[in-house]
């Protein structure tokens, strides 16, 4: 059954790969089309594994390769899934499709901020609404409030660092789509686990953007994506949130 859940991992990791080429642009179809020559790839291109293993991993009109970036998402995605798979919290089936269905959302929106600055709306706006309308389901059913809790607290928290961001460093400092995520993300950790999705969240983005700043990676004026940062703190929380909250406050 493990394989199995694997498999459909792929199958979403592909999925993943369509909607992050097509989401960021306007009237584009979620097909797979070359990014060199924007003609249609071949049906066993649509899976960038099947593509390489098959030899087939090049454009039949142009010769451009199929990106790297859709491979690693589809292995990655299926790692994941097999990962949630064992993971003793989402035994239940219910869970661990809702808990897939989050994984699938945050990594859709690392690749669409990775590489366009962007977390569309086609794509967080129907998330939030699912991680409302599933909370008694995500949660304990006496009490799915946490969620809400957790969602207003990510949401004001990173509004406000937009605002105070945007009059410091100007705009762009932080964007709406990084404020909508930050809800989401508080969605899913609840509370209070909200807290510590947003002391990683910091933490990571801190030390990984001093990081780069002392190897000139990037300098004072470099824009960096702070999605993944917040994706970074909402993964961790929803796996292992319980046991940090209990390790700070309760040991």
């Amino acid at each position: 059954m493990i394989i199995v859940y694997a498999l459909i991992g792929l199958a979403i990791g592909g999925v993943i790969n369509l909607l992050a080429d097509s989401l960021p642009y306007r009237a584009r179809p979620v097909v797979a089309i070359c990014p060199a020559c924007d003609q249609p790839r071949s049906a066993i291109q649509t899976l960038a594994t099947a593509a390489y293993l098959t030899g087939r991993r090049r454009c039949a009109s142009c010769g451009y390769p199929i990106p790297l970036r859709n491979l690693i998402v589809e292995l990655g995605t299926a790692a994941l899934f097999v990962f949630l798979y064992t993971r003793p919290d989402y035994a239940d089936p219910v869970k661990l499709a809702l808990a897939s269905f989050h994984v699938s959302v945050l990594l859709l929106v690392t690749v669409t901020d990775f590489e366009h600055r962007l977390i569309p709306n086609k794509a967080i706006l129907p998330a939030i609404a699912v991680a409302v309308l599933t909370s008694w389901l995500w949660f304990w059913r006496d009490y799915w409030y946490v969620a809400l809790v957790g969602g207003l607290i990510g949401y004001v928290f990173f509004w406000l660092t937009a605002v105070v961001g945007g009059r410091l460093l100007g705009r762009g400092a932080m964007g709406g789509g990084d404020v909508k995520l930050a809800a989401y993300v508080g969605l899913i950790a609840g509370f209070p686990g909200v807290i510590t999705a947003l002391v990683i969240t910091i933490l990571a983005g801190g030390i990984i953007s001093l990081v780069l700043l002392l190897l000139r990676v990037v300098n004072l004026k470099s824009g960096i994506p702070y999605g993944p940062f917040i994706v970074l703190g909402g993964f961790v929380t929803m796996i292992w949130g319980q046991q940090i909250v209990t390790w700070f406050f309760w040991r």
